[in-house]
């Protein structure tokens, strides 16, 4: 509920208060009883904060933000984006072009498919409580081959792998 007890201090709130202030009350609590009350209060872990990664991702859910993270070290901690098999390839199903980190209701100014596909750590940017990562599918889109070809028909490609050549 947000509250601890230790000893004479009994049901102190704790919730929404950073370390020295609960330190700092339970210091007053505890002052009513013993003298020059000092307390030392250490985090085991911290569950609060949590950050979202959902859409193409191994492992999706809410994270609890216990530490400093990156928006890479969010991934790895959800396991990594999902990845398929096209035409016996191993492929990306996350359209990283279109993925987004929204903070605050708003969307982020950053380039995921920058920082993915071309290493720009400039992207990589850091993991604030309330984050939201998402990662939606790539569509697998379809050509239609026609004429004197030996095997006319429907083609699936993944937009990245589309590579024309012209012959005259």
């Amino acid at each position: 509920d947000g509250r601890i007890s230790y000893l004479q201090a009994q049901s102190v709130q704790a919730a929404g208060l950073t370390v020295d202030e609960l330190r700092a009350k339970f210091d007053e609590e505890l002052g009513k009883y013993y003298r020059a009350a000092r307390t030392i209060i250490i985090p085991v872990s911290y569950t609060s904060k949590k950050y979202y990664v959902l859409g193409k991702v191994n492992t999706k859910g809410a994270f609890p933000l216990d530490r400093p993270l990156t928006v890479v070290e969010a991934v790895a901690r959800a396991k990594g984006l999902e990845t398929g098999l096209f035409q016996r390839n191993s492929v990306e199903l996350a359209d990283l072009s279109r993925s987004f980190l929204i903070r605050n209701g708003k969307r982020m100014e950053v380039n995921l498919e920058k920082l993915f596909l071309e290493g720009d750590l400039s992207q990589n940017v850091p993991i604030e409580p309330g984050d939201y990562l998402y990662f939606p599918s790539t569509s697998l889109n379809e050509i239609y081959v026609l004429g004197e070809v030996m095997n006319p028909g429907i083609v699936g490609f993944a937009p990245a792998s589309l590579c024309l050549s012209a012959s005259s």
